[in-house]
């Protein structure tokens, strides 16, 4: 497992099975997008999540920061630290192409659908081997400051008829309340 992943595990970001879940993912070069409030800790994770794909997977990576970059670096992942303006554009050209996943991250003031960007480009590059993985990550006030947690990562995939499947794994954050 990458250092990074176990460095969010001792300070329980992140569990044990969301840990290998998210490495698997990696390995197998599925899409991730960390969602939540910046508050929460999603750029700084988002990022060990970009070096963790570039020391521990065989796939080629490639920075982007619009839709146009998309079209002129090839890779198997396309990593978006920076959304800007464009950012729907932007994720949905890498969605667009086949084969192509990306690493970014979904603040709570980008207004844009998932669902409606993976149809899309379901329809564009017929990829139904397709997967893309949202970390959701939460606070919870037990404290002054209130602690992050991942509290649930969502695989998203389609079935056969081209409708997105949906499957949840759901960590118990009761114990820290």
């Amino acid at each position: 497992m990458h250092a990074n992943l176990e460095k969010n595990m001792e300070t329980n970001f992140i569990d044990q099975e969301q840990a290998e879940f998210i490495q698997k993912a990696l390995e197998n070069g599925e899409s991730i997008i960390v969602n939540g409030h910046r508050s929460t800790g999603t750029r700084v994770f988002m990022v060990q999540l970009i070096q963790a794909a570039m020391q521990d997977t065989d796939h080629d990576l490639a920075q982007v920061a619009k839709a146009e970059d998309v079209e002129s670096k090839d890779a198997k992942f396309y990593a978006y630290p920076k959304p800007g303006e464009d950012y729907e554009e932007t994720v949905q050209a890498i969605f667009n192409k086949p084969g192509a996943s990306m690493i970014s991250l979904k603040d709570d003031e980008l207004v844009y659908s998932i669902n409606k960007v993976l149809k899309k480009g379901f329809k564009e590059s017929n990829d139904a081997e397709r997967a893309v993985n949202l970390i959701i990550t939460t606070k919870i006030p037990y404290n002054e400051d209130g602690t992050p947690f991942v509290e649930k990562i969502q695989r998203l995939t389609f079935n056969e008829k081209g409708k997105i499947k949906r499957e949840e794994l759901v960590r118990d954050l009761s114990q820290y309340e």
